[in-house]
């Protein structure tokens, strides 16, 4: 039987709250949701829901109020995992379906959820298990997805999702019990998902998004990307001057419309699907506008004297947006009074904090700290660049606050004027002496990629509030494209490639080579741990390779060699009264 979902209206409906009451009581886990795509991580904690999966029949009740807009429902994907189909190749996806339901059929009662081109089968797991993914790319060049959603993971059942129908296949929605849903766990997800890669590959052609296969795929776009730039421009005639000043006035009004929105030239590689960024827009997404993407704007609200020659703006537009940077980020003001000292360090706090993307300041240890890069000696004679957190000391706040942040201005009795001066001193050192800020908490500095104790990715520069950590990547350092939802036989190929690094440094047994791979993780995955084990390198003798390990690990960490100290002829003969203690460790 074919459930078709109601509308909804602005109003929150009571029909909504009885069907997450009944949810839980067949043994879901529902929560109120935006329903902008299918499928998204589970929405954090907030104040009024402690933890999604202790929800009480008056929590649920009291959603009408506190999540008044999310009027759609989902389940959180812990304990009910979901097997996702995104394929707009119909007969791939109707497959995919007919694969799943012979593999669940003697598992438990399976109810099918179709919303455009997606198609979801809810499961339950009493082994929690973070979410499964297969990417593959279609004959067409088209990417489609399977995912058995988990752990994490949040997935929409009720509602209207980003305006497309949704219908439930088998049974009323509220009907639904999470005790006779098909039974699974990870090894048989993964037995699931391989199952379904094997049919799209055989008898569709598909090919599994691999490192490479996707390299070959990105070299093919680029490549029908620039015929299709080249065919156009070879079509469409220059602008004429006249079209050229109606642009300026577009891209004037633009900007004055959209200040919130950066757009860049630099990101610009080939020009943009127009539907794509249209769509983008319609969806109230926040893209990275670039100067394609203006061109396609200015399109869509003047085709008819842009629409014959839009992919030859380049040049024109790059040449008027030059002559359009933004103005230099206005000061704040404040206004320096006896007796206001408490309001004037605040004032010159929230400045700082104003423009922390320019001038970041942190809290380490009791201390207002700023990153910096410095050179430090490195192993033979060798010099390497690092990031440090450097305590801010009265001058370095006078310079911030003076040169980014704030203005400061005492009354001129005499005048009768606000006149500016320096930043004083005593707001400067009251700062310091604080003790406690608005500025973000900082664990540390790391320079490559690292693991969130979630298992999400960290690879964003700057400040990472999740893991109060501050990713300073080094500007040669290249990282290839990772894989998302890597096979084991991918992580041993890995490993594979790790110890071949190895080969040549004298350990004397596994457990040793053991902890040179584990001293080469930490650094990259240590966002993830609360803490790490500290790697000590011992050798009964000078040139046995522990600076070169150390370098190994440093470079592949963050692209640059380890810092090192200068050895004192004190501790060298320490170290060679020692190395008869040692000569268990390498040879």
């Amino acid at each position: 039987m074919t459930i078709a979902q109601s509308d909804r209206s602005d109003k929150f409906p009571p029909d909504i709250t009885a069907l997450r009451l009944q949810l839980r009581r067949n043994g879901l886990h529902p929560l109120p949701v935006h329903a902008d795509s299918l499928s998204y991580p589970l929405p954090i904690r907030t104040p009024f829901m402690p933890d999604w999966f202790k929800t009480n029949d008056e929590d649920i009740r009291f959603w009408e109020k506190s999540c008044r807009d999310e009027i759609c429902t989902g389940i959180a994907a812990k304990f009910t995992p979901a097997l996702l189909i995104d394929s707009l190749i119909g007969p791939a996806a109707e497959a995919a379906e007919k694969v799943a339901r012979e593999y669940l059929a003697k598992r438990g009662d399976i109810y099918a959820y179709f919303c455009g081109s997606t198609r979801l089968i809810p499961l339950k797991t009493d082994k929690p298990f973070a979410k499964l993914s297969r990417e593959l790319f279609a004959p067409d060049d088209t990417i489609h997805t399977i995912e058995i959603l988990g752990d994490g993971q949040v997935y929409v059942v009720d509602g209207s999702v980003d305006g497309n129908n949704t219908r439930w296949l088998g049974g009323e929605l509220a009907s639904i019990k999470r005790e006779k849903l098909p039974s699974t766990q990870h090894k048989d997800a993964k037995q699931l998902l391989d199952a379904i890669v094997k049919v799209w590959i055989e008898q569709f052609g598909f090919i599994l998004k691999t490192p490479a296969n996707e390299l070959k795929w990105v070299r093919r776009q680029v490549r029908l990307a620039r015929a299709r730039v080249e065919a156009r421009k070879a079509a469409n005639p220059e602008p004429t001057p006249q079209t050229l000043q109606e642009l300026r006035k577009l891209i004037l009004g633009l900007r004055e419309n959209h200040k919130e929105l950066s757009f860049t030239i630099d990101d610009i590689t080939f020009v943009l699907d127009r539907e794509a960024i249209v769509g983008l827009k319609e969806n109230n997404k926040e893209p990275n506008f670039t100067v394609d993407d203006i061109i396609t704007l200015l399109d869509a609200c003047c085709s008819d004297f842009i629409v014959d020659w839009r992919d030859r703006l380049r040049h024109h537009v790059e040449t008027i947006w030059a002559e359009l940077k933004p103005a230099a980020r206005e000061r704040k003001i404040i206004r320096i009074a006896k007796g206001e000292i408490a309001r004037i360090v605040d004032e010159a706090e929230a400045a700082l904090l104003a423009v922390a993307d320019v001038a970041p300041i942190m809290v380490r240890a009791g201390m207002l700290v700023q990153p910096i890069i410095d050179q430090l000696p490195a192993s033979h004679g060798r010099m390497t660049q690092v990031v440090l957190l450097r305590p801010l000391t009265n001058a370095n706040v006078v310079y911030l606050l003076n040169k980014h942040a704030a203005i400061f201005a005492h009354y001129d009795g005499r005048s009768k004027k606000w006149l500016a001066i320096d930043p004083p001193p005593s707001v400067a050192t009251q700062l310091l002496e604080k003790g406690h800020w608005q500025f973000p908490k900082v664990a540390g500095v790391i320079t490559a990629p690292t693991l969130r104790p979630d298992g999400s990715v960290l690879d964003q520069p700057g400040y990472d509030p999740a893991t109060q950590l501050w990713y300073a990547p080094d500007r040669g350092f290249v990282i290839p494209p990772r894989v998302e939802c890597p096979t084991r036989e991918q992580a041993e190929q890995a490993l594979a490639l790790l110890q071949g690094l190895l080969v040549n440094f004298p350990f004397v047994n596994d457990v040793d080579l053991a902890v040179a791979l584990a001293a080469i993780l930490t650094p990259v995955l240590r966002g993830a741990f609360d803490v790490t084990p500290m790697n000590l390198f011992r050798a009964p003798d000078f040139g046995t390779g522990k600076s070169f390990l150390a370098d190994l690990i440093s470079i592949i960490a963050r692209g640059r060699p380890c810092q090192s100290s200068p050895t004192s002829t004190r501790s060298r003969k320490w170290k060679n009264a020692s190395a008869r203690s040692c000569s268990k460790v390498c040879h």
